[in-house]
């Protein structure tokens, strides 16, 4: 009776520990569903868009500029970020770019802010990875993209699991005191009445 009374217990506290974190979900945003031309700002659940003043994010055709078919996204002429709505990891994305050279990038995460600089390849009509999952719990991204006359980056195909978050406070202690009621309760065993027993 006691080794099924362990397990019973045991099999509480590891659904305790499990339910404290939701399991990481992945998602992939690639703006192929969005009309040419559309703006970009809040329309993704998973993040926001806001350009530096006097730029605008927009989609476009970026098959011929490194981007999956048939969209991606470009800014004209300035800077802008992203704003992640949950905190997210196994960040990635690809650019695609037009006379241009390199781009910076400030990423915003669990251990503090980043700075990097992404050269583009030989040829900026392809398709170059941007791979950020070195970094976790990112919440925002920077593009510092010192633009001018002609040029213009193509940014897509962003993938990235969004972080597990854990139940909220009161939730913890709640699960923690319903396994301790079922603990108790296997524990204690109410002795049998011989007496009446006996009587009868």
């Amino acid at each position: 009776m006691k080794k099924y009374k362990a397990r019973i217990a045991g099999l509480l506290v590891g659904g305790l520990l499990a339910g404290m974190a939701s399991p990481a979900t992945a998602v992939v945003i690639d703006f192929d569903a969005f009309a040419l031309g559309t703006v970009i700002t809040n329309q993704i659940p998973e993040f926001t868009v806001t350009p530096a003043a006097g730029t605008v994010v927009d989609v476009v055709v970026g098959g011929s500029l490194g981007s999956s078919a048939p969209n991606g996204i470009v800014n004209r002429s300035g800077d802008f970020s992203i704003d992640f709505t949950v905190a997210v990891n196994s960040l990635s994305f690809t650019t695609g770019g037009e006379n241009t050279a390199s781009f910076g990038i400030d990423v915003s995460h669990q251990g503090g802010v980043t700075s990097l600089v992404f050269p583009f390849d030989g040829n900026s009509l392809d398709a170059d990875l941007r791979d950020l999952s070195a970094f976790t719990g990112i919440t925002s991204l920077f593009f510092d993209t010192d633009l001018s006359g002609p040029d213009m980056i193509v940014f897509d195909t962003f993938t990235f699991d969004v972080a597990s978050t854990p139940l909220p406070e009161p939730t913890v202690p709640a699960l923690l005191g319903l396994t301790l009621i079922c603990f108790a309760r296997l524990r204690y065993r109410r002795p049998v009445n011989t007496t009446n027993l006996q009587a009868g």
